[in-house]
């Protein structure tokens, strides 16, 4: 037996001056998911409407691409010599030991002696001492990051579950009984501090590896496939989960075992060899119209022949490999490829990509996902059924590969499209609701994502089940087999004559199939020239004459083994190199256009012969895709452009039968979540007392405005915008009190929907009187049970009764684009074949979220409309706008209140504290306006409230709140309108200072100059000089002739308290900004804990030492930032 382990061998390495790199000032790459960056990808707490559905949380699933690792291979690159990232010296700081002899049997103790594989200098195909691929130490932090994310996720989830009468689990791992003998504090305070701080790692040791009964080892499921990057980013993200004690542990059966497979037969990722029609499906998306258009378009070509004027030859294949390799090890790129290029490029392969996975409704990425997701719903259905060996962990180590797939097949349309970083991490937290039910969320990267078919992004178990339809049976052998191909046959009766030697003879019948396809181009020759004059495309005569003169002496010259342009197609990446077999590039392009418009032709008249026919060309039976004929077929048939015209011909009636079965399956009415009942007015005599109640907790929901004052007059800033900054005081009623928590942090402001579109959707659901008053009771028969997806109807009071007008303006969100569940729903409602099509069309929702016109929704699903709208710029597209281009769809107003999305807050900042004055609720409001963009939605629409206006708002509370339940001294850090929550901690001290010992407080604050933003300048010293503030630090960075001075050059400055607050007094920190000044800070803190050794006994002696101890704080929770 083999027993393998991955360790971290780190190593020391000088500090040395800060240099400038390649990439200074470029944007941060999403791809690398740098240290500095991956905090943004901390997994979200619950909605505050979500969290009050569910009762706990009842399993996890993770899967996670491996760390930041050195190249998979020694791969072309590009012609140019410099600056080859392949050519880099690649050292890993991870090395693999195992063990040969391990006793299984029970009594023997530990796992014998230990053998390190080491890589003999210079003999690598890398230079250094990595294996290719190998896990970099980067890359290996990242997931031990991961993994104390997933703890912080797991320690604030909403667990309660008996399991004796003196015994409670909270969270998957601290039970009370351990708590009440070990820690003063709540039990999420203990749970993080034992998981996070890892302070006493003890007791660690005695509830995990010691079998605690609240995880026992067999209910961790560990899978990954047999790569060194892929196993020790696994090990890095469960030692961050679990961090080891160094205590020796010899119990075998506790060893931790990873799941693997031979790689050529495993499914982690898309498998070719062990399920063939893959490749099919790769060679129909490589054919697919989608493909061909986006090769077309001049921006594409643009961006190839740019690159390439760069760098020279260089291959699709492998360019982003090259670019991301280089940028996320800090290596320099080619002259010339500066940020622009670098984007454009490393953007084209993510839409081809895109294009690939997405295509025919991501039936590739469903075929190879459909075994490891349906892996997944069978361990999701033991924790749905109550099985006592059901997983409550699983942890899937896999690969970019394996990511992306999954999402176009489970998120589809929603899918941003973007390739997976390195430890991107896709989580599904399973829940088991209030109700009985279950429910689903799928978070990946930090961000939580919305199935289609879901209504929020915490997804009933049946619709969850439904996104998942694709994987509900196991993938079999005849799932993978290819469909059966027809080849080609030459009839010998056909030809005339034949040579006695048994050679072939030009015949009469190639002369008639030559005129025949003469004739053919000649037509799609004149289509082509037709097409362009209609586009307003002016070429020489001269120019057509000669390019006509080519392609006829293309289509009559025989040596040419066929005229058809291939493409170079590797992998799943789709290369785009183009070769012309007789090098003509005037010819290519322009049989490229006249076949365009000859499809473009047929297309056209298909259409009316379906129109005028439509029984004849409805499909019968399952359709099926045409299958390209092979290469060789097209140069041995007597068609050369066989390829071209027939495969061509294939493709359209295989879209229009897709089209037409589409038209024909028309979705039914959804099915009622609601019960409306509507009465003449609120004074209603009908109206029930409980209903007459709600109309009165309506108004818990409605503050005034008491102040909305500027405290900074519109500057400009470094960009060109124009800044300023208000203060809006909200009057909190005496029947409001019991409405906003004490701890309340945040504040989420309901906008109303303009009053155009309010009006123009009274018409379109025929409201006769918009004054009617409605109640909306939740069905208990629904399948949704009181609409999981619809939980701000739940939420707050004014969206279950009030005026049709009231709903309309303040309940439901007519603003933003719709969604695509919205949109097929919506089809249920039209009469015209067109319009249900259309709005079931996927392609209709990338032409409305485009930046382009309503028109593009009828060009891009092949549909034939006068367009009844235009965009703007700068507008969105409105449910109002979906109204007026499609006139069939007629609801009434019960009928529209099922379907509609509900209206989401935006959120702020609470910049007062309750306990200081529980009567007014603050917010800093910063409105930026540049060039021509209009104003923020929200922070407009309070910009112009004035005093004694009302606005509908709730509350939620953050993990950023003022540490009552501790007396540790605090570090505030913040720069610009970072300072509002800050304004209430220090509100928070001055009352606190009344009843309790003085508590050490320190500011930081960075502002421009002191007489523009200095925000709340007076209250700040005047809590200096009152000694709530025991420091006060502001740097100006635009202060007359002196030097710009930053926050962080406030902290350089004050490194030894900085140092000696974190290190010695354990105090908390606070840091509220932008991401880049969180950046700065961290860097700064790091630099003032290296300055400082002595604090931690001398124990730190590296930048790395330094930026490790400050990611264990922000772990631990000691270090605490909200940044944007």
């Amino acid at each position: 037996m083999q027993f393998a382990v991955t360790i971290a061998a780190l190593m020391g390495i000088c500090p040395v001056a800060m240099m400038a790199g390649p990439y200074d000032g470029w944007a941060p790459h999403r791809y690398c998911n740098s240290l500095d960056h991956i905090e943004t990808t901390r997994i979200p707490p619950l909605t505050s409407e979500q969290a009050e559905l569910v009762e706990s949380l009842e399993q996890v699933q993770i899967i996670a691409r491996h760390g930041a690792r050195a190249p998979y291979a020694r791969i072309f690159c590009w012609d140019s010599p410099k600056h080859n990232p392949m050519n880099a010296e690649w050292n890993c700081s991870t090395i693999s030991v195992s063990s040969q002899e391990i006793n299984s049997k029970e009594e023997s103790k530990g796992f014998g002696r230990l053998y390190r594989k080491s890589y003999i200098d210079g003999h690598n195909i890398l230079k250094g001492d990595c294996i290719v691929g190998g896990l970099l130490e980067s890359g290996r932090q990242q997931h031990m990051m991961n993994g104390q994310y997933v703890t912080k996720r797991l320690c604030e989830a909403p667990i309660v579950r008996l399991t004796s009468a003196d015994d409670r689990t909270v969270g998957f791992f601290v039970t009370r009984t351990w708590v009440k003998a070990h820690s003063s504090s709540s039990p999420l305070q203990s749970c993080q501090y034992i998981l996070s701080s890892w302070v006493n790692r003890t007791y660690i040791y005695l509830m995990y590896y010691r079998g605690n009964q609240d995880l026992e080892l067999s209910e961790i499921y560990l899978r990954s496939d047999d790569q060194e990057r892929t196993l020790g980013s696994g090990q890095a993200l469960i030692n961050g989960l679990f961090p080891i004690d160094g205590t020796p542990s010899f119990e075998l059966h506790r060893m931790l075992s990873w799941n693997v497979a031979d790689y050529s037969m495993d499914y982690i990722s898309p498998n070719k060899k062990i399920c063939p029609l893959m490749k099919h499906i790769e060679q129909m998306s490589n054919e697919s119209p989608e493909f061909w258009s986006h090769l077309r378009d001049p921006a594409t070509v643009e961006i190839e022949r740019h690159f390439s004027d760069v760098v020279g030859d260089f291959s699709w294949d492998s360019v982003l490999e090259c670019l991301s390799t280089a940028r996320c090890s800090n290596l320099e790129l080619p002259d010339g490829v500066d940020e622009e290029t670098f984007t454009k490029t490393y953007h084209e392969v993510e839409v081809l990509q895109g294009i690939f996975l997405t295509y025919n409704d991501s039936w590739y990425a469903k075929v190879a996902m459909q075994p490891l997701a349906h892996d997944m719903l069978t361990r999701l259905n033991g924790a749905l059924n109550g099985d006592p060996d059901a997983y409550k962990l699983s942890v899937t180590m896999a690969h970019d590969s394996t990511i992306m797939p999954f999402l176009a097949a489970t998120v589809k349309e929603n899918w941003d499209r973007t390739w997976t970083p390195y430890a991107g991490m896709l989580v599904l937290e399973v829940y088991k609701t209030k109700s009985g039910s279950h429910a689903v969320r799928m978070i990946f990267h930090g961000e939580p994502q919305l199935l289609p078919d879901c209504r929020d992004t915490l997804c009933d178990i049946d619709e969850f089940f439904q996104a998942f339809a694709f994987a509900h049976n196991p993938r079999t052998e005849n799932d993978c087999k290819l469909p059966k191909t027809k080849k080609g046959s030459k009839n010998p009766s056909s030809s005339l004559s034949t040579m006695a030697d048994g050679q072939n003879r030009f015949t009469a019948a190639n002369y008639i199939g030559s005129y025949l396809l003469l004739g053919l181009v000649a037509v799609a020759g004149l289509l082509a020239l037709r097409r362009r004059n209609r586009q307003h495309e002016v070429r020489g005569d001269d120019e057509n004459l000669s390019l006509l003169h080519a392609m006829f002496t293309r289509v009559l010259r025989r040596g040419c083994s066929c005229a058809y342009h291939r493409m170079t197609l590797h992998s799943n990446l789709v290369s785009t190199r183009t070769v012309a077999l007789c090098n003509v590039q005037q010819q290519r392009r322009f049989l490229v256009d006249s076949m365009d418009a000859f499809m473009d032709f047929e297309r056209e008249m298909a259409l009316k012969r379906q129109k005028a026919n439509p029984e004849k060309v409805a499909p019968v039976g399952p359709l099926t895709p045409p299958v390209k004929p092979e290469d060789d077929e097209c140069c041995h048939l007597d068609c050369p452009n066989c390829v071209l015209l027939v495969y061509q011909e294939q493709l359209l009636e295989y879209e229009l039968s897709l089209q037409s079965q589409n038209r024909r399956e028309k979705p039914k009415i959804p099915v009622p979540m609601y019960d409306l009942s509507f009465y003449s007015s609120k004074d209603d005599k009908e109206v029930s007392s409980a209903w007459q109640m709600l109309l009165t907790e309506t108004n818990r929901g409605v503050f005034e405005v008491a102040a909305n004052d500027v405290i900074s007059a519109p500057h400009q800033t470094a960009d060109g915008a124009w800044r300023s900054v208000r203060h809006i005081d909200l009057r909190v009623r005496d029947d409001q009190q019991e409405h906003i928590s004490k701890q309340a942090s945040n504040i989420g402001v309901y906008v109303p929907n303009d009053l155009p579109v309010v009006e123009r959707m009274l018409v379109h659901l025929h409201v006769e009187d918009p004054s009617v008053v409605y109640a909306a009771k939740p069905l208990a028969d629904s399948k949704q049970q009181s609409s999981l997806q619809h939980q701000p109807l739940q939420q707050h009071p004014f969206a279950h009764v009030g005026t049709v007008r009231d709903a309309l303006t303040w309940s439901f969100d007519l603003i933003s684009t719709p969604r695509p569940r919205f949109l097929r729903n919506l089809a249920a409602y039209a009469s015209d074949d067109n319009d249900v099509a259309a709005l079931m069309a996927p392609r209709t929702v990338d032409a409305i979220q485009a930046s382009r016109g309503i028109k593009d929704v009828i060009a891009l699903a092949h549909f034939v409309y006068t367009a009844r709208a235009e965009r703007r710029p700068h507008q969105h597209v409105t449910i109002a706008d979906i109204f007026d281009l499609f006139p069939s769809v007629r609801l009434s107003f019960a009928d529209f209140f099922q379907i509609v999305p509900p209206s989401s807050p935006r959120y702020y900042t609470i910049s007062s504290s309750r306990q200081f004055n529980p009567d007014i609720v603050s917010i800093t409001l910063g409105l930026r306006k540049k060039d021509a963009l209009p104003l923020p939605r929200c922070s407009s629409y309070l910009a112009m409230l004035k005093p004694g206006e009302a606005i509908r708002a709730s509350f939620y509370q953050s993990s950023f709140v003022f540490p009552f339940h501790d007396h540790r001294p605090i570090m505030l850090i913040s720069a610009g309108t970072g300072i509002a929550p800050f304004r209430a901690f220090l509100q928070d001290l001055e009352h606190e200072h009344k009843t309790s010992p003085h508590r050490s407080a320190y500011l930081f604050y960075g502002c421009r100059e002191a007489s523009m933003d200095f925000l709340y300048g007076e209250e700040l010293e005047r809590a200096w000089a009152s000694g709530v503030l025991d420091q006060l630090h502001v740097a100006f960075s635009d202060d007359g002739d002196r030097p710009k001075r930053y926050v962080q050059d406030a902290l350089i400055k004050q490194s030894e308290l900085v140092a000696r607050h974190l290190l010695k007094d354990e105090g908390y920190i606070y840091v509220c900004g932008s991401l880049d000044m969180g950046r700065a800070v961290r860097k700064a803190i790091a630099g003032a804990i290296l300055r400082h050794p002595e604090f931690c006994g001398g124990a730190i002696a590296t930048q790395e030492d330094a930026e490790r101890i400050v990611r264990q704080k922000l772990a631990g929770h000691l270090i605490v930032t909200e940044l944007w």
